[in-house]
């Protein structure tokens, strides 16, 4: 297990449908220079996701690694490897949890993601003990929310390799009350027993910007999708942030011609960059995958597969209602 988040030696297809799908061949113009500029710039931005999907694979000092091994201990990547089937394809979810915040541990110390048991899809997991002990920040607690509900919607076994020192007690006012609700959701799925069916399965692929009404409309997160992707060029937010900051400018005067006040020109411009460029940032998708807005930031050329998995894993609850089209552009 390296750093890409999906690995499979397996064709892309749902082995529930019967039958392999023909990708539908492209008409681009793959010799014009704007598909040449357009593919250099995409490439740009794969080689920064790998980048970062690379980062999330550290498990720790070497130090500690060498203490663990020296103590009999498998590190979690490999454990993972271990259990999965020798030909089974492991789909990480959500591996960029946590990424760019403050005081917390890319991925919440933990690997996570789907994978084959002797032949069964379960959701796999494994604390990172050699990353401050394995300890539950809010990052782990917000990547198991979003595990555990994809693990319920989809009839999935969830198979949990622990070794971890607990909750991280810096964190303890946000990490022990979540946290024990986890604990009790566990429970209730276990005497409910996992649900036999469900409505037509929804999987999001966010490719470019993705505002306001429009993210609703293509079922972004808050319609709760079975799974949601991002590509690396993506971006999510109520609006554009050059729109954004626009509106507040309209709403600042409004208000201020309204109550008779005088506008400090110099002050405003400062502030409404300010806000600007804080808009930028948290629409950016490292900024949206790091709290888990998304199941994971992915290679455009993997998505055929990607889908092809998810759709697989829809397949073990019925599939039933709907007379909807299957695909939407986002």
């Amino acid at each position: 297990m390296g750093g890409d988040e999906f690995s499979s030696k397996q064709p892309s297809v749902a082995p529930h449908l019967g039958h392999h799908t023909k990708p539908t061949k492209s008409k681009v113009n793959t010799k014009s220079p704007e598909y040449i500029a357009n593919y250099k710039e995409m490439l740009e931005m794969v080689d920064q996701l790998n980048e970062r999907l690379q980062e999330a694979t550290f498990q720790g000092e070497d130090r500690l690694i060498a203490l663990h091994h020296k103590r009999g201990s498998i590190l979690a990547r490999d454990r993972i490897e271990l259990l999965l089937d020798d030909d089974s394809p492991f789909l990480e979810l959500c591996p960029l949890a946590g990424y760019g915040q403050d005081d917390m541990t890319i991925g919440g110390s933990q690997v996570a993601g789907i994978g084959l048991v002797c032949g069964v899809e379960c959701m796999v997991s494994a604390n990172i003990p050699t990353l401050q002990g394995g300890a539950s920040n809010a990052t782990t607690l917000a990547r198991g929310e979003r595990l555990g509900r994809i693990a319920w919607e989809n009839r999935l076994p969830h198979v949990q390799l622990v070794q971890s020192a607990g909750a991280n007690l810096a964190q303890q006012s946000c990490v022990f009350h979540p946290g024990g609700a986890v604990f009790r959701h566990l429970v209730g799925r276990s005497k409910a027993g996992l649900p036999s069916a469900a409505v037509v399965p929804c999987i999001t692929i966010v490719m470019g910007a993705s505002y306001g009404a429009g993210n609703y409309a293509m079922a972004g997160r808050a319609y709760n999708p079975r799974f949601l992707f991002s590509w690396s060029k993506s971006k999510c937010s109520v609006m554009g942030a050059e729109q954004l900051t626009g509106v507040l400018d309209i709403v600042m005067r409004d208000s201020a011609k309204k109550s008779g006040r005088m506008i400090d020109e110099e002050m405003a411009k400062a502030s409404m960059d300010m806000f600007q460029a804080m808009v930028e940032s948290e629409s950016d998708v490292y900024w949206t995958s790091s709290r888990c807005i998304d199941d994971g930031v992915i290679d455009p050329r993997e998505t055929r597969t990607i889908l092809g998995f998810c759709l697989s894993v829809c397949y073990n609850t019925e599939i039933k209602g709907g007379n909807l089209y299957g695909v939407s552009r986002m």
